[in-house]
């Protein structure tokens, strides 16, 4: 079940219709994208692709695959709103993940914990949101923007990470 439309939002972007780019394979070696000026990149994060539609009185979370999630804790949830009710509605492309205590990164707190319990560690892990993008910012659909005019936005929107839940 979809869940009711914004209505500033056009349809390619409500919630449980956000396409994200697929990942690809690169066909030249590392080296050349790392010494090309043409070229830049983010940190690869080992998660699950989580889009987050947020609205001063709901946050919607939605997979790659456009189903629709729980929201990975209280703390991310809480965070996103208030972002939401101080600028408005918006919408980020990003990672979730969960670190272990060495620092490795995981797609399940399960995952993590494993890691953690072969340190002698039972500590639990937390969730991270990992934000690479805006899709939506200021009322604008930046799915036809430029990519550093959406890394450029979604820094306008978390211009402060919630310590331990989000990072850029």
């Amino acid at each position: 079940m979809k869940p009711s439309t914004i209505p500033e939002l056009p349809l390619h972007l409500q919630p449980g219709f956000v396409q994200t780019m697929q990942a690809v394979d690169a066909p030249q070696e590392r080296s050349y994208y790392i010494n090309s000026p043409e070229y830049w990149g983010q940190p690869k994060r080992d998660g699950s692709t989580l889009v987050v539609v947020a609205t001063p009185d709901q946050v919607y979370y939605q997979s790659r695959s456009a189903k629709m999630k729980r929201q990975p804790c209280e703390e991310i949830n809480q965070a996103l709103q208030q972002a939401a009710i101080n600028i408005g509605t918006f919408i980020l492309d990003g990672e979730l993940y969960y670190s272990s205590v060495i620092g490795s990164e995981h797609r399940t707190a399960a995952q993590a914990a494993t890691i953690n319990a072969n340190q002698e560690v039972s500590t639990s892990p937390k969730p991270i949101y990992a934000i690479f993008k805006a899709l939506w910012f200021a009322g604008n659909d930046l799915t036809i923007a430029t990519e550093t005019e959406r890394i450029a936005a979604a820094e306008k929107i978390t211009p402060f990470p919630v310590e331990d839940y989000l990072t850029n």
